[in-house]
């Protein structure tokens, strides 16, 4: 595999950094530093995977949304990669492929592919998300170890 060098603006670096330390900082269960990543109101959309209305929610409630359910799982892993970046001074669009996994228990496991298109706007802490929308693609296993998630969570 051969990879081509290419130059990033500063800017540039620290939202792809924006990018991955969400993914990351989830998969490791740190939500206050995760919290960080967010505006306090950010939207979130995962209507391409679950339906439902796109909502804005205040990033503390969205952390306590990801807190009851990830921790229950045995292992996340959010692979981002091939993240591309259109910015335009304080504001940012950032999209990235996405392969989620998720196990649980001997053979529980859900995987979902796709990608993310996140709104980013530079704050004086950083760089931060506004929006993260979940452009759903190919799943494997099944989406009953949600359930067993948030149960397991429970007693976490």
């Amino acid at each position: 595999m051969t990879l081509q060098a290419s130059e990033m603006t500063r800017d540039e670096a620290k939202i792809a950094q924006t990018a991955k330390s969400m993914a990351t900082l989830a998969d490791r269960n740190l939500y206050d530093a995760l919290e960080q990543m967010f505006t306090p109101e950010v939207v979130i959309d995962y209507t391409s995977a679950f339906g439902g209305e796109v909502s804005s929610i205040k990033r503390g409630d969205l952390m306590n949304n990801w807190e009851a359910l990830l921790p229950g799982f045995d292992v996340t892993y959010h692979d981002m990669t091939n993240i591309k970046i259109d910015q335009d001074g304080d504001n940012a669009e950032v999209t990235a492929d996405i392969v989620a996994s998720h196990y649980i228990g001997k053979d529980g496991f859900w995987q979902i592919s796709g990608s993310y298109t996140f709104e980013m706007q530079k704050t004086d802490a950083d760089w931060q998300i506004s929006s993260l929308t979940l452009n759903a693609g190919d799943e494997l296993g099944t989406r009953d170890v949600l359930g067993q998630a948030i149960e397991a969570a429970k007693t976490k």
